[in-house]
């Protein structure tokens, strides 16, 4: 399931009959000032979160097709485990203003972290680790911070493709071609 755009794109009745790598998918819309903590995940083929506000999701594992947020803002995602074989692990799209720290990702197949049109996002001490895919991929995604983090790569760390004006601070940066930018300009890294 990929969904884009305005709120009127989460209008949907997805329930647990739809699979996703052959397991249930759990779609969470039009919800605001709500914790979901301590679940396992890995039960859903795919788990989504749209048009929310104020959430925060904290010490969750996922697994199969990771964690998708489209269209919430203003949230947290804190401490959570992803570990996957297929697809990316952290997808964001037209998402901003939301903190995403001390999360672990190791994504075998697809990208690590995968923004579309996501701005003022913080991204602050995670850990990604890719093996095919690019670890960050951002696309369309302006002023992003990434502070001490660690991504580790055995292909391409670090995507830009048409984002401007991130900051990279304090990151260790693993991978063969390091960062790769296209269309991107104004990007600050220490």
């Amino acid at each position: 399931v990929l969904l884009s755009g305005s709120n009127a794109n989460c209008n949907n009745s997805i329930d647990t009959s739809n699979l996703a790598e052959g397991l249930p998918v759990n779609y969470t819309s039009f919800v605001s000032d709500r914790v979901y903590e301590n679940t396992n995940y890995t039960l859903y083929g795919q788990v989504i979160f749209a048009c929310g506000t104020n959430i925060t999701v904290r010490n969750n594992y996922f697994g199969s097709e990771g964690l998708n947020i489209f269209n919430v803002n203003s949230s947290s995602f804190v401490n959570n485990s992803i570990s996957l074989s297929n697809g990316s692990g952290l997808v964001m799209i037209t998402s901003d203003y939301n903190n995403i720290e001390n999360n672990t990702i190791n994504a075998l197949s697809g990208h690590g972290i995968r923004t579309l049109s996501a701005d003022y996002n913080t991204f602050k001490n995670n850990l990604v680790n890719n093996t095919v895919a690019y670890c960050f991929d951002l696309s369309s995604s302006s002023q992003n911070t990434f502070i001490d983090g660690y991504i580790s790569s055995n292909t391409r760390a670090v995507q830009f493709w048409t984002s401007s004006h991130n900051i990279f601070d304090n990151l260790y940066i693993s991978g063969s071609t390091g960062i790769d930018f296209s269309s991107t300009y104004n990007i600050t890294i220490y």
